[in-house]
């Protein structure tokens, strides 16, 4: 689902380092605690469905917040925080607190999503355009070999039992995971198309600053 939303977000704006969007758009997840690079705090305290403060990581690399990674890994942020406010409004959030046993059948869901949005969408040379991907930037909350590492757990979702396209998902329609990527794509293009633009004094995260 990153992978596609970062995909989107490249295509619209004629970003031509495609693998390295790409790249961006997983690196946020090559740690297992993921507090520091996905931006988490407590700026929105009565709001869990809003710990995700992508302002700051607007702020903190704004002179280089243009390149394709790390643009990719602000769509990332963008695609949590809309992901975050889905399950918290929705209940699901407390819902996974309450009955543990969901959370397989959460990941198993993910595992079907693979199959079935690469037989759907990535047809025209996602996994080609990631795998070329070698570019990394310095940035505190990463490391280079982490992420580097994480790109190979990400090509090898490309690779699924062909059965998991036909199978149902258990807690999610695949419409409403459909639904889900409409939404996360343009508001990801919405906060990065300022940025691209040089409209970044214009952008409503420059008051993370």
């Amino acid at each position: 689902m990153h992978l596609l939303i970062s995909d989107f977000v490249c295509k619209e704006l004629s970003i031509k380092q495609r693998g390295e969007m790409l790249l961006g758009a997983i690196a946020p997840d090559a740690k297992s605690e993921k507090n520091d690079t996905h931006f988490v705090g407590d700026r929105f305290k009565y709001g869990v469905n809003r710990r995700w403060e992508y302002g700051r990581f607007i702020m903190k690399y704004k002179e280089r917040i243009t390149e394709p990674f790390m643009l990719g890994y602000l769509t990332h942020l963008v695609a949590d925080e809309v992901w975050a406010m889905k399950s918290y409004f929705s209940g699901f959030e407390e819902r996974l607190k309450n009955d543990p046993t969901l959370y397989e059948r959460y990941h198993q869901d993910f595992r079907l999503c693979n199959a079935k949005l690469n037989e759907k969408y990535a047809s025209d040379g996602l996994y080609e355009a990631l795998n070329s991907a070698v570019y990394i930037p310095s940035i505190d909350e990463l490391d280079e070999k982490n992420v580097l590492e994480f790109k190979k757990h990400a090509l090898d979702d490309f690779n699924y039992p062909i059965e998991h396209v036909e199978q149902e998902l258990s807690i999610f329609s695949f419409e409403e995971i459909l639904a889900y990527l409409e939404r996360s794509a343009y508001r990801a293009l919405d906060v990065c198309r300022p940025l691209f633009t040089g409209n970044i004094k214009m952008h409503p995260y420059a008051l993370f600053d």
